[in-house]
């Protein structure tokens, strides 16, 4: 981990990031991870965008100003709140009723998720399909996949 506790991982090459989506994450007996391919899949496809448009902030918005850095906070503040913003969309398109055969196993929602909540250990078990559990991420628990 570095200074503000954010691990540190392998910078991924340009074509890394553009092929992302075609993540195949594998354990040492060959078996895919699907959680862990698919929360690569949005943690590199997220931080790129979010990258862009910080950029775009700063040079157009903020004129390029030395000054009017964004602050670490800022950016992890922000990261988090995009990577929040799938957790709960991920939980509620698991909702067979209203989306029928489109909605989202809860066992692939379990797997991209595990490891990485923030007090995971005082969830519920049954945390995916819950209404009104509020779940989340915090800088300390990042990235983590245990599956």
């Amino acid at each position: 981990m570095d200074d503000w506790g954010i691990p540190q991982c392998n910078t991924p090459t340009f074509g890394q990031v553009l092929g992302c989506g075609l993540a195949d994450l594998r354990d040492s007996n060959n078996k895919k991870l699907v959680g862990c391919s698919r929360l690569y899949t949005i943690a590199v496809s997220e931080s790129a965008y979010l990258i862009w448009r910080l950029r775009c902030e700063w040079r157009i918005e903020r004129e390029e100003d030395q000054e009017k850095l964004h602050m670490v906070a800022e950016i992890v503040g922000q990261w988090l709140a995009v990577t929040n913003m799938h957790l709960k969309l991920d939980c509620l398109m698991m909702d067979i009723m209203r989306y029928d055969h489109k909605a989202i196993d809860s066992e692939l929602v379990w797997k991209t998720w595990d490891g990485v909540l923030y007090n995971e250990q005082g969830l519920p078990e049954n945390w995916v399909s819950q209404s009104g559990v509020l779940v989340g991420m915090r800088v300390e628990h990042l990235p983590g996949c245990n599956h």
